[in-house]
């Protein structure tokens, strides 16, 4: 078994901050757009080039918008709406730029696109929501196993088949997951397999 990646995987943070008004005008005019269109439309805003989706997210996010591969995911509420939340950036990193560049660099990036967005967040401005962390082996031999792993001595047996769901396909187990989010979960699972049936060929 020989590790070839360990670290971080995903991240979501939310900031305490809003874009300038121009800026929630360029983002509405690209939703509209989107929308007729029926494709996500490339803006700049501010000095961020950005695609701007036809839709938003949960949590009140009117607009999601993406940086690259390399990039985020962006949300951005509508400030110019009476809304007593402050948080109105939520950014999700993609796990391409996390392994590229580390934590260290994400944040780095993070911040110069919030400063090239004419954001600002003072101290105590960024919310960490969520973080995930893998380790990708090389382990031609190995065989999933569902009953070799171990469930925290709180679970019975219901909750052990609750908990955990396996996805297998011609007899051999290819993914085990243990947990539940948006509390602590543990997968394991084929990468490449994953990666040649998602196209994900960086990968």
């Amino acid at each position: 078994m020989h590790v070839l990646y360990s670290g971080f995987d995903g991240l979501d943070v939310c900031f305490k901050g809003h874009l300038p008004p121009d800026g929630l005008d360029t983002l509405e005019e690209a939703r509209e757009a989107a929308q007729a269109k029926r494709a996500a439309q490339l803006v700049t805003v501010g000095e961020i080039a950005m695609h701007v989706a036809d839709s938003g997210a949960r949590g009140g996010y009117k607009f999601r918008c993406d940086t690259g591969p390399l990039g985020a995911t962006w949300f951005f509420k509508d400030s110019r709406r009476a809304n007593a939340d402050p948080w109105h950036i939520r950014v999700s990193v993609k796990s391409a730029a996390l392994a590229a560049y580390g934590l260290k660099g994400v944040r780095r990036d993070l911040y110069a696109v919030l400063g090239g967005l004419g954001v600002r967040v003072g101290p105590g401005g960024e919310s960490i929501g969520r973080v995930d962390a893998a380790v990708d082996v090389l382990a031609p031999a190995l065989v999933l196993n569902p009953d070799a792993f171990v469930m925290p001595s709180g679970c019975n047996r219901a909750d052990h088949i609750e908990d955990k769901s396996v996805n297998g396909k011609s007899g051999r187990t290819t993914s085990v997951t243990v947990g539940k989010m948006p509390g602590r979960q543990t997968i394991v699972y084929d990468t490449r397999a994953e990666a040649i049936a998602t196209g994900k060929a960086h990968w």
